[in-house]
């Protein structure tokens, strides 16, 4: 059975401001500018689909106006490549290993409470997500609160299908790429201020 989240986005919004660039201009057309500051997004879909490349390219959208982004990788796999090869200024980039044998979940979950405990210390915290991720509502409540008080966007990759639901209602912005080829199309799943509709594009990999 399809979720009832599967409603996707028909027409652009205005570009807000505060919005950091996924560096890709269509769909930051769609988005009012890109992902809005103070919110959670989740970013889904299958291994190897692009949700990393996708969430490097906003943060390399940030690195480059000079603001500060932290990657949370519990299991140690993000190593930041493109990010030296495109010339970012990686001393405003932080990566987090938090290593937990027992549950790196929830260890991922206390070094995202840290990080947005301390207000306007980052504009984007990425969290990649262990396997059979699933945060309880009320700490997905705290984080938003969190968020929305540091102005900081906090991403989720999730290895969640379309037909899954969101994280939760906390989620303002779900987004699930499907691989294609050497590309991954990008599907709109759940926007708080978007109208029904259909939006698909390309999203191309970065290079390892």
């Amino acid at each position: 059975m399809i979720s009832t989240e599967r409603k996707l986005l028909a027409g652009g919004a205005a570009d807000r401001p505060d919005a950091i660039s996924t560096g890709i201009a269509e769909l930051d057309k769609k988005l009012g500018g890109g992902l809005l500051s103070g919110q959670l997004v989740e970013i889904s879909g299958a291994p190897s689909s692009g949700k990393a490349s996708l969430a490097l390219r906003a943060a390399l959208s940030s690195l480059r106006a000079r603001e500060s982004v932290a990657w949370i990788d519990p299991l140690g796999r993000f190593f930041p490549l493109p990010a030296l090869e495109a010339g970012a200024p990686l001393e405003n980039l932080v990566v987090v290993r938090p290593w937990s044998e027992r549950d790196p979940r929830q260890s991922a979950l206390r070094a995202a409470h840290l990080v947005l405990s301390v207000p306007g210390a980052v504009a984007l915290l990425v969290l990649q997500a262990p396997p059979v991720f699933q945060p309880p509502g009320a700490t997905l409540l705290k984080l938003q609160r969190l968020c929305e008080r540091s102005h900081t966007t906090l991403v989720f990759l999730t290895e969640r299908t379309a037909e899954q639901p969101s994280l939760g209602p906390a989620i303002a912005l779900r987004l699930h790429l499907r691989r294609t080829a050497r590309r991954s199309a990008v599907e709109i799943l759940r926007y708080k201020w978007g109208s029904p509709g259909v939006v698909s594009m390309q999203v191309p990999h970065f290079r390892p």
